[in-house]
Formats: C-alpha cells, sequence, structure tokens
C-alpha cells in the first residue's frame, strides 16, 4: 500500500511538472501570438499613415482626396507639406501625362486635332484645383463647407442651363439652314458652361472654384466644336450671311474665338473672314475680336482694343494696342462702341474696376473672365 501510494504521488508530481511544462509553451505560443497581433496592427497603423501622408491620386487621377481631406491638410499645420504637394499636382501636368491625355484625334483628318482624352486632366485636376481654391480662400473648415456647397449649388445650375441648351432643337424655323440651327445649339451649350462662373461675380472664392469645376465641360464642348466646325469649313468654306443668316456666322465665329488651344485654325479663319468682312458676309464685330485675339496671341498689339487685361492696379484696361489715338474711329468702322463704353462693359461682366488710363495693362485676365 505505502509502495502504491508512493507511485502514485511520483506519477502525480510528473503530471505537474508536464502541466507547468505546457502552461509555459503555452504562454510563449500567447505571447508570440500576442507580438504577431501587435505588429500586424503596427503595420496597419503605418500603412494607414503612409496612405494619409499624401493626397496625390495614382496614376491618371484615380483616388482623388476627399474635400474634408484637403481642407483639414491646408489648415493644419503639421500636413503643410501635405497640402503643398497635392497642390503641385494639381497646378502641373507631367510630361508623360500631356503625351497620353492629348494625343491627336485621326478620326478628325488632318490638322491640329486632340482627342477628348486632352480632357482628361483637366476632368481630374479641374475638381482637385476646385478644391484647392477654396481651401486656399476659407478661414477653416466651417468656411470653406459653405463655399463648397455655394460652389455645387451654382454647378448644378450651369448644368441645368447646358441640359437646357442641349435640348435646342434642329427643328426650329427661326434658323435659314440646318447647319444655322446646328451652330445655334452648339453655341448655346458654350455660352451656358463659360457664364457659369458670372453667376457669382460678386463672390471671389465660389466664381475661382467654380471656373475650375466647371472647366471639364468647357473642354469638352470646345474639342467637339471646333472638331465639327472644322470639318464644315473644310467642306463647305465658312458659313456666310447671305445663306446661314447673321446669327449662324456669329455662332461660328463664337466656337473659333474661345478655341485658343487651336491657333492655327484661328489664325486661319481670321485670313478667311478678312476676304468676306467687305462683302458683308461676316460680322464686323466678330472679325475685330478674332483679330484682336490672333494679333496678341502671336506677340503682336491688338487694332481694335476688344482685348483687356489686369492693368498695374485691381483695375482692367485694354491691352496694347497699335494706334491708340484712332482706336474709337476704329471701333465705329467694324460696328463697335467706344472704348470708354466697351470698358465699363467689361467691369460690369468682371466685377473689375477699368484703370483710370485704360491703356494701363499689364498682363491678360484670368482664363474665367475670357
Amino acid at each position: 500500500m505505502r509502495v502504491t501510494i508512493e507511485r502514485f504521488d511520483t506519477t502525480r508530481t510528473e503530471w505537474d511538472r508536464l502541466a507547468s511544462r505546457s502552461a509555459t509553451f503555452g504562454n510563449h505560443k500567447m505571447q508570440i501570438r500576442t507580438v504577431n497581433v501587435l505588429a500586424l496592427f503596427g503595420a496597419l497603423i503605418f500603412l494607414e499613415v503612409r496612405a494619409q501622408a499624401s493626397l496625390v491620386p495614382k496614376v491618371g487621377g484615380r483616388g482623388l482626396p476627399t474635400f474634408e481631406q484637403v481642407i483639414k491638410a491646408r489648415h493644419d499645420p503639421a500636413q503643410k507639406v501635405v497640402f503643398e504637394e497635392f497642390k503641385s499636382w494639381a497646378e502641373n501636368l507631367t510630361p508623360q501625362e500631356r503625351g497620353r491625355w492629348m494625343r491627336r484625334d485621326p478620326s478628325a483628318g488632318k490638322g491640329d486635332f486632340w482627342s477628348f482624352e486632352g480632357c482628361s486632366g483637366p476632368q481630374s485636376r479641374g475638381v482637385a484645383r476646385a478644391m484647392i481654391a477654396v481651401a486656399r480662400n476659407s478661414k477653416d473648415l466651417k468656411s470653406a463647407r459653405t463655399i463648397w456647397t455655394r460652389v455645387l449649388a451654382a454647378e448644378s445650375v450651369a448644368e441645368a442651363s447646358v441640359e437646357k441648351a442641349s435640348r435646342t432643337t434642329l427643328s426650329d424655323r427661326t434658323r435659314k439652314t440646318v447647319l444655322g440651327r446646328q451652330l445655334e445649339r452648339r453655341a448655346a451649350i458654350d455660352k451656358a458652361w463659360r457664364t457659369a462662373p458670372a453667376l457669382s461675380r460678386s463672390d471671389e472664392a465660389v466664381r475661382e472654384a467654380l471656373f475650375y469645376k466647371t472647366w471639364p465641360g468647357v473642354c469638352k464642348s470646345d474639342l467637339e466644336n471646333v472638331m465639327f466646325l472644322k470639318r464644315i469649313v473644310r467642306k463647305q468654306g465658312w458659313p456666310l450671311i447671305s445663306v446661314h443668316g447673321v446669327e449662324a456666322s456669329k455662332d461660328a465665329w463664337l466656337i473659333v474665338q474661345h478655341a485658343d488651344q487651336f491657333p492655327e485654325f484661328q489664325s486661319a479663319v481670321l485670313g478667311t473672314m478678312t476676304s468676306l468682312v467687305s462683302r458683308q458676309e461676316v460680322d464686323g464685330k466678330s472679325y475685330a475680336l478674332l483679330f484682336d485675339r490672333v494679333a496678341l496671341s502671336q506677340g503682336r498689339p491688338q487694332r481694335f482694343g476688344t482685348q483687356f487685361g489686369k492693368g498695374k492696379g485691381d483695375c482692367v484696361a485694354a491691352r496694347p494696342v497699335e494706334n491708340p489715338s484712332d482706336i474709337d474711329a476704329l471701333r465705329s468702322s467694324v460696328g463697335l462702341e467706344s472704348l470708354k463704353d466697351y470698358a465699363r462693359k467689361i467691369e460690369s461682366n468682371t466685377g473689375m474696376k477699368v484703370c483710370s488710363d485704360p491703356f494701363d495693362t499689364a498682363e491678360p485676365l484670368s482664363p474665367m473672365y475670357r
């Protein structure tokens, strides 16, 4: 009996020892698991921090940051570098992006046509630059939200105007020809997009952001219009007043006037209009406006004083002209009002004051005013 008890005690002691070893081993496993979990958690936090460390989207503009992220980065001193990095990305296209987004469109025939991919850059950059404009013009997150709400509301109005313009029926008999009705619809869409920023001219912050927000629509409209009109001019020649009417001719001119990304086309059309204006087959005002635009783009002074710019102060004035002393006579010869009256109109449209010296100008106006 004694031996049995001793054997039993010995066995029991062995089990305690084995259990102790098992517990110790289990603790080690638990410790290892705990370390692994903590390491994984730390890695996730690190990845999250790295993801939040940059607001720059992936290649192609996918994955834009939210409005809240941009505004917080702008007003958080600790994220100043992050915001500036995003701002730099938004304002600059890399050579690779330009090559990818600005390819020629072989289906459009000869000429300097870009495909609609030419608007892919502004599509992402436009929204980004709109958010940056709001961030720069806001005091804090609350004021930024207020501005952004106004921008979105104005954008909705602009989109509604564009939708209404796009529904212009081609069966409208107020235009003499089918081409005239086609030009009417295209010009109406162009105007709807470009007048959107003017709806908020009393609020510069909203106006600037809205300009960038609506730029994708403006860009696509311009590209479509230029490709359409260039095909028409190649096949039929310039739309004559005697054939298509005055308004149709003006609508065609508007498309060319806004085709600044196609300077060769603008110059070619101006050459055609020069021979037609004396025959009253094109509108004199349209001719003068395009003449001045082309002259300035080629580094020459304008003739009729139709293009204004930002003066040395916070004011607007005519950009360099050939002969300032005869400007009103030249303007009158093509049916334009005096430079003084025209300056008042510019002032009303832009909300900027006219310089005391109407020829005191230093640089062109921002595209949002043109």
